[in-house]
């Protein structure tokens, strides 16, 4: 069903500055739905979470690309990854090699 959502928390990190997060990822299929990436302080205490810092959307092919956020610094945050589905059932998301790095690699 359109809309469905499924998201991958990380444990709580306090980023210094000039962190990034690198990860790489995979959307193929005609109706593949939207990734993506939130930091969240968990100030409300609830399910919305904060703003979005990077949103990756539609068919992006077959190969996996990587990409790089900059993240905030100095608070403690959760990064969550946010997988929507799309119109129909072709379409797939995946995500590999999530790390935290000091330079992004890109």
């Amino acid at each position: 069903m359109k809309g469905e959502t499924a998201r991958l928390w990380t444990p709580m990190i306090t980023p210094t500055k000039g962190q990034c997060l690198s990860f790489w990822y995979n959307m193929y299929g005609m109706t593949v739905g939207n990734l993506t990436i939130y930091t969240d302080d968990n100030s409300t205490g609830s399910e919305q979470l904060d703003g979005a810092v990077c949103t990756i959307s539609g068919n992006q092919g077959q190969s996996w690309k990587q990409k790089c956020v900059l993240l905030p610094d100095s608070k403690p945050i959760n990064i969550v990854f946010e997988a929507e589905t799309g119109d129909g059932y072709t379409g797939d998301i995946a995500l590999d090699d999530v790390n935290l790095n000091f330079v992004c690699p890109c």
